[in-house]
């Protein structure tokens, strides 16, 4: 069976795929993302979309992808990191990131439990709720009247 190069899913397939590191080989197969988190933590040192991309063996495009996306998922819990932008010739600057901790150290793919914000306090936020916030952010007093600000903290729905 011939599978043309060119097709859409022979494509995907390429996209795909990557070199795993000797240094994290040990914990099997995981996403890219994850991957770069756990090398970047084993590094302990801060890296770039040039390390990535060396150490993986995927294009430039690639790993700035693959780190925005470590910098921007929804759900930031599970992987701790700093990021820095560094000048680097004529004033365009890269993005360094450093991985401080992983949150399953175990399990490599291992979800966590959602937890609440502490804003919540286990409360569930009705629209009305939201609309009483809103309105109370948009009352706040203007100059710099102590007393006047000292009260409208004290009206925070939130407080409630």
């Amino acid at each position: 069976m011939y599978i043309n190069p060119l097709s859409s899913s022979a494509r995907k397939r390429v996209e795909h795929r990557f070199h795993m590191p000797e240094e994290i080989q040990h914990l099997g197969e995981m996403p890219l993302f994850r991957a770069v988190a756990w090398w970047g933590f084993l590094h302990k040192k801060e890296f770039s979309r040039n390390d990535v991309s060396k150490a993986f063996h995927i294009d430039l495009r690639r790993a700035s992808g693959i780190l925005h996306y470590l910098c921007h998922r929804h759900d930031k819990r599970d992987i701790e990191f700093s990021v820095r932008k560094a000048t680097v010739r004529d004033g365009h600057c890269q993005l360094l990131v450093k991985i401080h901790s992983l949150a399953s150290a175990g399990n490599s793919t291992a979800p966590l439990a959602k937890a609440q914000p502490a804003t919540c306090q286990g409360k569930k936020h009705s629209a009305t709720d939201d609309r009483r916030l809103s309105r109370w952010l948009l009352s706040r007093p203007t100059g710099n009247n102590e007393a006047k600000l000292a009260a409208w903290k004290a009206a925070c729905p939130l407080s409630e």
